[in-house]
């Protein structure tokens, strides 16, 4: 199954291409649980995620509503100076299941409150070395990131098999070679 089946399977369930169109992935997940848990489009598989401690102190991801991200915490004590990034270690590491990839995104919250972006953040199905979290400090004045902040949120996403293939030209769209700003938004 593809993007494009989720779409028109939540497109079928009744939800307004607009709205499909516009969510994010937290958004585009809540809409397809619903519509498995009511039936409509395909249902959706339940994986299962290793997690393996690496420190006594290290604080398991947790999932407290049912949204697409898991919290990471924070397992240790980093100083952060305003305009510099540092790696934060979480304590754990993941076996990502074969056929899916680990996507590392910010919290909404910590931007806004703490001035701190998380910076990259992608998990191979085949690392399953220590997961760390490389955060920038955006705000004027350091900050300090202590055990048990929660410091992101780690989403799994299905990954097509895809095959590159080298062409001479590349359909033509609508949009062409259109990048930064061509929607005029």
């Amino acid at each position: 199954m593809s993007v494009l089946d989720d779409v028109q399977g939540l497109m079928n369930a009744g939800f307004d291409k607009a709205k499909i169109m516009n969510a994010n992935y937290d958004g585009m997940a809540s809409m397809l649980r619903q519509t498995a848990e009511e039936g409509f489009g395909r249902q959706l598989s339940r994986i299962n995620l290793k997690v393996k401690r690496l420190s006594d102190t290290a604080k398991l991801p947790e999932n407290r509503w049912p949204d697409a991200g898991w919290d990471l915490f924070a397992d240790e004590n980093k100083k952060i100076e305003a305009g510099v990034g540092k790696l934060v270690d979480t304590g754990i590491s993941v076996s990502i299941p074969e056929g899916h990839v680990g996507i590392i995104f910010d919290r909404s919250s910590y931007p806004t409150n703490r001035g701190l972006e998380r910076a990259a953040g992608v998990i191979d199905s085949g690392y399953t070395g220590p997961v760390k979290v490389f955060l920038r400090n955006c705000a004027g004045l350091w900050t300090e990131v202590v055990p048990g902040d929660k410091i992101a949120q780690l989403v799994i996403l299905p990954t097509p098999r895809v095959t590159l293939v080298e062409v001479d030209s590349l359909d033509e769209t609508e949009r062409s070679d259109g990048g930064f700003g061509s929607t005029g938004e």
